[in-house]
């Protein structure tokens, strides 16, 4: 299917850029302001809960980012290293309102998202968009990851139109993303949090007639995602990916 996708996207005209990494790890390391700003770090359990807001002095502040880090990376014993000493930054978020515990679940870390929740993290803490912890691992299909979190009472958060265009694309739901792009008010080059589209997220999951539908439907096959990937790439990717399993 990826070869297929990648000469549909062709025939509509997109491009890959020479210089993206067909698997490039992605890092929401990058979303981080490198002067501080305000952060709650004064975690609850439900987000109508109070919360305290205070300008972190400088070594927090870079704690707190390395925290965000560590779970990118799934680097439990320099996490805990930190948190021992600054508890409170087990819900410090970037400038998204994303915190540790939304990226582990991103990157389908299960054994750091466990020692997060034990140590006290807002399980259902909601990032710039809405989403959950939950809803991060249920998108990128970490099954442990949901098991776990719903197991400790973690809650789907985000319940946009476009949020769940995207999923039903992934998925390869063509009958939902019809019923959506029919019924619904849907931006078909809407992205998510990371910028990525409808388009990007059904290329790289091998995904053919939806894409061929969404690019029927008018999809920018050359729009960028927050890392300046375009579907091309992750249709690439996915072909590479798949190219590995086989051998």
């Amino acid at each position: 299917n990826s070869a297929g996708i990648m000469q549909l996207l062709q025939k509509y005209g997109a491009k890959s850029l020479e210089s993206t990494l067909v698997n490039k790890k992605r890092s929401s390391m990058n979303d981080l302001k490198e002067e501080p700003v305000e952060h709650d770090i004064k975690g609850s359990k439900e987000d109508n809960e109070d919360t305290g807001m205070m300008q972190l002095p400088s070594q927090e502040f870079a704690m707190g980012c390395s925290v965000l880090h560590q779970a990118a990376l799934g680097n439990q014993f320099e996490m805990d290293l930190i948190l021992r000493e600054w508890p409170a930054l087990v819900n410090f978020h970037d400038y998204d309102r994303r915190t540790a515990l939304h990226i582990a679940a991103s990157e389908g870390h299960v054994d750091i998202c466990r020692y997060l929740v034990e140590r006290g993290a807002a399980i259902n803490r909601s990032d710039r968009w809405g989403g959950s912890p939950l809803d991060d691992a249920h998108r990128h299909r970490h099954a442990d990851v949901v098991d776990l979190l719903q197991k400790n009472g973690a809650k789907f958060r985000s319940s946009s139109q476009a949020t769940n265009f995207i999923a039903a694309a992934s998925e390869g739901n063509i009958d939902k993303v019809k019923a959506l792009m029919q019924f619904g008010n849907i931006d078909v080059n809407e992205g998510d949090y990371d910028r990525r589209t409808a388009l990007h997220l059904a290329a790289g999951e091998g995904r053919l007639e939806v894409v061929e539908l969404l690019c029927e439907a008018g999809a920018d096959v050359n729009i960028e995602d927050r890392w300046g990937n375009r579907p091309l790439d992750d249709a690439a990717s996915a072909k590479t990916n798949s190219a590995g399993i086989m051998q």
